[in-house]
């Protein structure tokens, strides 16, 4: 995009009043600065100029030239209805080219068009003036169409946003509901998995008691035959015991 500010050169916009003409070594100090992109310097020297002619529309150009550079428009604007005094229409020209520049820097663009179309009025060749205006026009177009396309767009819009939402909750649930189930399936195998280790457990219990029961089932047993040969033993004494009592009472008595 070519925005450019015509820079107005004393020597050359300026009657040829020779050296004596107020202010006139202050603003070709301000043009070299201007030149250099020294725009304080500029400044400076161009204020100094007004205060020797007030007046003068060259001085002002300038200055508004320089404020626009140092990104100070309302100043510039100022600067630049004071330009229009001249009648020389090149000199007019140029300045309702830097007057758009400046109103589409501010913001202004139906401003600057007009400030466009009237440079190329007094100058049909002038091409950075005759692109700026269909820039600008361009611009003015994009930023008058609404953002949303109107009420039935705005309906379209908010349905489906709406059906987004929906969708975004529907899938929210549904991963919701997986992640349960997933829960819970992680817990019943948990569950199944601690039953089955108890079950084994029991089972490995029982199988380490078997053969406790076992020594004890033997141990009774032996107790058992001890017990029978204890009995045998105490039959058979008794039976030795019942032999000699018979012997002794086949002996004869004496008779005293």
């Amino acid at each position: 995009m070519r925005m450019k500010v015509a820079l107005c050169f004393f020597l050359i916009l300026l009657p040829a009043l020779g050296s004596a003409q107020p202010g006139r070594r202050k603003v070709s100090e301000g043009n070299r600065a201007y030149a250099e992109k020294r725009f304080d310097a500029a400044l400076d020297a161009y204020q100094d100029a007004l205060i020797e002619d007030a007046r003068a529309p060259v001085i002002h150009y300038n200055l508004g030239a320089a404020l626009y550079q140092k990104k100070d428009y309302e100043k510039a604007l100022e600067s630049y209805d004071r330009v229009f005094e001249t009648d020389d229409p090149l000199f007019q020209s140029r300045a309702h080219y830097n007057l758009g520049n400046t109103l589409y820097r501010a913001g202004r663009l139906q401003e600057a068009i007009q400030a466009y179309e009237e440079a190329l009025k007094l100058n049909p060749e002038d091409e950075d003036a005759r692109y700026n205006l269909e820039f600008v026009r361009n611009k003015l177009k994009q930023d008058a169409q609404p953002e949303s396309g109107g009420p039935q767009d705005q309906k379209q819009d908010q349905e489906s946003q709406s059906g987004e939402q929906e969708s975004r909750e529907d899938q929210e649930q549904q991963e919701q509901h997986e992640q349960q189930e997933q829960q819970e399936g992680s817990e019943q195998q948990k569950q199944q998995e601690a039953r089955d280790s108890e079950d084994a457990d029991e089972k490995e219990d029982h199988r380490q008691s078997r053969p406790d029961e076992r020594r004890e089932t033997t141990m009774t047993q032996e107790e058992a035959e001890r017990l029978l040969n204890a009995l045998s033993e105490d039959q058979d004494e008794l039976q030795k015991q019942k032999a000699r009592a018979a012997v002794g009472s086949g002996r004869a008595d004496i008779d005293w």
